[in-house]
């Protein structure tokens, strides 16, 4: 878990919330709230991504 940091706070700060959007979306579904389940999915993974990638300078 804590190589997400071996690049810095803030990457490793973007990646390790990117990686917990699938199980938070997956808990909200099982909790009968799907849309929040698919917000949380569905534009989180991308924003998250986007942020690490443009930390890292990709």
């Amino acid at each position: 878990m804590f190589e997400f940091f071996k690049f810095g706070f803030l990457p490793g700060l973007f990646h390790l919330l990117f990686m917990a959007t699938l199980p938070l979306a997956i808990l909200f579904a099982v909790g009968d709230q799907y849309f929040l389940g698919g917000i949380t999915f569905f534009l989180g993974a991308p924003l998250f991504r986007s942020l690490r990638n443009s930390s890292l300078g990709f």
